[in-house]
């Protein structure tokens, strides 16, 4: 991206890298049931990692063996799907 920057006293024009941030839907499987729980923004790239620490953080689930599968959806790819192993229940209040 073009931007204006002040060096040795004087502007100069340059580019400079931006970060991109995107919503990223989070939503769990349970028993056949698809239940959404949040979206969030984030930088993309390691979307399953900040998910899984997300749904462990709001102790949605225990840890990660609760989660069985993964499954990115969505046009974009912008959603993330967490299926859980099987006898596990979301505490979704």
């Amino acid at each position: 991206h073009p931007i204006d920057a002040l060096a040795r006293g004087r502007v100069e024009r340059r580019d400079d890298a931006l970060a991109v941030e995107e919503p990223l839907e989070i939503r769990v499987v349970a028993g056949g049931v698809e239940r959404r729980v949040t979206v969030t923004m984030r930088t993309p790239g390691d979307d399953v990692e900040l998910a899984l620490g997300l749904l462990v953080a709001e102790r949605v689930v225990d840890g990660p063996a609760a989660i069985a599968a993964w499954r990115r959806c969505g046009s974009q790819g912008n959603v993330l799907k967490a299926e859980l192993a099987p006898g596990v229940e979301p505490r979704l209040q």
